[in-house]
């Protein structure tokens, strides 16, 4: 069975929340999700600064360590939370 589309209502909330998206006056701003309706936002330059410090790096085999890092670094500066499920997905 295949998908239904997305209703006008649904696509016209899609379409406005990406060009807010798009506006964002920041480049020091990351994200990501631990597979539910939270999205982790986070400050990149923190957590490069930490990571630099005490020889943290990023491994895909390893995200748990990642999440890690952004705490020690105490980069975490926001949560959205979505009204739908975000999942994690590795690609």
């Amino acid at each position: 069975m295949a998908a239904k589309q997305l209703t006008k209502e649904e696509l016209a909330w899609l379409q406005a929340l990406q060009a807010h998206l798009d506006k964002c006056p920041s480049t020091r701003i990351g994200a990501f999700t631990t597979g539910d309706r939270s999205l982790f936002v986070y400050d990149k330059v923190a957590r490069n600064k930490w990571a630099e410090r005490n020889g943290g790096s990023f491994k895909v085999e390893d995200r748990y360590a990642e999440v890690e890092i952004i705490e020690k670094a105490e980069a975490h500066r926001f949560t959205l939370r979505f009204p739908f499920q975000v999942d994690g997905l590795v690609g």
